[in-house]
């Protein structure tokens, strides 16, 4: 499984955030490099410090907030799929014959600085805020109080919120009832990843999902 993850991780995931579409920004709230700044220069040590604060559950949450369309609905599904498989914010990667492990956090940085998102860092916080991460926030500077202000608006998509908020709020019953209704595969163990292979095998969006799962 270890070489598996690694060729996803290897071909896949550092393209994660490669088909956003920039917006109205919240860079006067949180500035694009504040998070690189606050952590000074070793930032990948200290965001693997982070990373390890991070639970599987969630791991697959922050992945799904941080989707956007149309090309990375199979980038992320086939990380939702990995952190799912090795059930902890890890992905398993060989390096000169050792294997060592990567968090969405890491991943979400190395994607970032590599297509030159510039709003990766307030998606990571608002994610961060919404999955009730608040020590990470905390260790980044901030205070969950003045977060919630800061992202009064949205850098995340607000149908992905609202698909994530709908995972969050059902019941063991209601979700197993959802599986039913709209055929998803019950083979995904989260919410989340039956989502985005819905959106992928029926070519729909995010917003088309919401509707009419509600």
């Amino acid at each position: 499984m270890a070489n598996d993850v690694e060729s996803l991780y290897l071909d896949d995931f550092n393209d994660l955030l490669a088909s956003d579409v920039q917006t109205d920004s919240s860079s006067e709230e949180l500035p694009s490099s504040y998070i690189t700044k606050h952590l000074g220069e070793d930032v990948v040590s200290e965001l693997e410090k982070l990373d390890k604060l991070v639970s599987g559950e969630d791991a697959i949450s922050l992945s799904f907030l941080m989707y956007m369309m149309p090309n990375s609905t199979q980038r992320t599904l086939r990380l939702c799929q990995a952190l799912e498989k090795m059930g902890e914010n890890k992905i398993i990667r060989t390096r000169n014959g050792q294997d060592e492990g990567l968090g969405v956090l890491c991943i979400f940085w190395q994607s970032g600085i590599k297509h030159v998102n510039v709003e990766w860092e307030a998606k990571m916080c608002e994610a961060l805020f919404l999955t009730n991460n608040f020590k990470i926030l905390n260790r980044l500077g901030f205070k969950p109080e003045e977060l919630k202000d800061k992202f009064q608006k949205s850098v995340l998509d607000p149908w992905t919120v609202k698909a994530f908020s709908l995972c969050r709020d059902l019941t063991e019953r209601e979700r197993k009832d959802l599986t039913f209704k709209m055929n998803l595969n019950p083979r995904h163990q989260t919410l989340e990843t039956q989502i985005l292979d819905y959106i992928l095998g029926t070519n729909c969006e995010m917003e088309d999902f919401v509707n009419l799962a509600s």
